[in-house]
């Protein structure tokens, strides 16, 4: 990389604010020589599935196979990168609530499996930052609708020690905390209030007003500047959406109109989450501010008594109609827990469908921003690993058995893609244990409790 880029060079010339573009512009200046920069996005979703509406059939050929009408439609642009595989097991027999916090650990601590150790992405998070280019975060963890998102039941990660590492559902204080100051080397410090979403105190100005030089200096070729403006763009977009995603919470009482509309502001801010914290993601792997986001859905378990509402997530602003996502629908009446174990009906069948596809969609969005942006051996997508695991199978009759698997993406042409296959009740372990040798996370480093390696 050229003299004027190295980091005490920027900082004399630009400011401490350019310092975040060097990651940035050093892929740029390597990148005909670069090995693939692997990221990896771990993602939950709770409380089992109906099987009937989550899988495919099984195709006698792995590599013919359809999504269409199933929760997984959204994936169908990326069915080429895929790896879903049937017949994976979490849990006992009997209970798949193995909880997000033991899932991803190579064992859930109920068959001998290994639960006080660091989780898959913690561990690789843990090698970025041992090797000779860290991040400026270790890891991201984000929640979508995480009501306890300190608890094992709303967190897919854990530490080294088998700490669990809470989840941050509020898009507000992970934008402050990932993009609001792009200066600081302390992540911990959000910004104040008053800054959040006002175009007039960006972040970005402070980078715009000092590179303005840089833009005609030597070394910048056209192809840097269209990537910064990129950035720029995108991280300007993300502060002009911060009002809508935060929207306040509904008043409890008032005039009903004044109520009725503070409901459907806030139902459609919390419906926009997925798609902002996808977009923000996008934009940290693009700055290389981290390598490694987990990702959870709404709360695993909870009270089954609908009089008590423990657990709120989808019951306090999800509205379906035509089978999807409407803020004018019908108010989803209960929470997610008691959709997947307990709803017996037509309508609450409908729901579950509706708040599931909700949210295999933003994960598909994800998934999607990701293979449009440069790789080196493609894409983004194509040198990272998008890695789901569910909690069990069937919610309704709490079994393990065929739990939701779903690899996106090959870690830079570890993993196959563009196929559907079945195994034989192979423990979850197994599933997580493939996808840590596509990472490159050491069995001493992650644990081996959970049997070898799928395929």
């Amino acid at each position: 990389m050229k003299r004027d880029l190295s980091r005490r060079e920027l900082l004399f010339r630009y400011g401490p604010a350019s310092l975040l573009l060097v990651p940035v512009l050093r892929r740029v200046a390597a990148r005909a020589d670069a090995l693939p920069t692997t990221r990896y996005v771990q993602v939950f979703v709770p409380n089992g599935t109906r099987p009937a509406a989550f899988w495919p059939d099984v195709p006698s050929d792995p590599r013919r196979f359809s999504l269409d009408g199933t929760l997984l439609e959204a994936f169908a642009p990326l069915q080429r990168k895929m790896l879903l595989v049937k017949g994976v097991q979490t849990g006992t027999r009997h209970d798949i609530h193995s909880y997000p916090g033991r899932l991803f650990t190579n064992g859930d601590g109920r068959d001998g499996g290994r639960s006080d150790g660091a989780s898959l992405d913690w561990a690789f998070a843990d090698r970025v930052q041992a090797s000779a280019s860290p991040t400026r975060f270790h890891s991201l963890q984000i929640g979508i609708d995480t009501p306890y998102p300190s608890r094992s039941a709303c967190s897919v990660t854990r530490d080294g020690g088998g700490s669990i590492q809470p989840c941050d559902d509020d898009p507000v204080r992970v934008f402050d905390r990932v993009l609001g100051d792009l200066a600081s080397s302390d992540c911990g410090d959000a910004p104040p209030p008053e800054m959040r979403g006002d175009p007039a105190r960006s972040r970005l100005d402070t980078i715009r007003g000092e590179r303005g030089a840089a833009r005609a200096s030597r070394g910048r070729g056209a192809a840097e500047r269209l990537l910064l403006d990129e950035l720029e763009s995108g991280i300007r977009d993300l502060e002009r959406r911060l009002p809508e995603v935060g929207a306040p919470p509904p008043p409890a009482c008032g005039d009903a109109d004044l109520v009725a509309f503070r409901e459907r502001a806030a139902s459609l801010a919390k419906a926009e989450h997925g798609r902002f914290f996808a977009d923000l993601v996008v934009l940290a792997f693009q700055l290389d501010l981290t390598r490694v986001v987990s990702l959870t859905h709404f709360s695993e378990g909870g009270d089954t008594d609908r009089g008590k509402r423990t657990n709120v997530d989808v019951a306090s602003w999800f509205r379906v109609r035509d089978g999807g996502y409407d803020p004018d629908g019908e108010r989803v009446d209960t929470f997610h827990h008691h959709l997947s174990h307990y709803g017996d009906g037509a309508r609450e069948a409908g729901w579950e469908r509706a708040v599931n596809r909700w949210a295999y969609a933003h994960v598909a969005y994800l998934a999607m921003r990701m293979d449009e942006l440069p790789g080196t051996t493609g894409s983004m997508l194509d040198d990272s690993l998008v890695f789901h695991l569910g909690s069990g199978g069937n919610g309704k009759t709490h079994r393990g058995e065929n739990t939701p698997c779903l690899l996106l993406g090959s870690a830079g042409g570890a993993i196959p893609q563009g196929e559907y296959r079945g195994v034989s009740r192979a423990r979850h372990g197994r599933a997580v244990a493939r996808a840590a040798v596509a990472l490159g996370v050491s069995e001493g480093a992650f644990g081996s409790e959970g049997g070898d390696p799928l395929f």
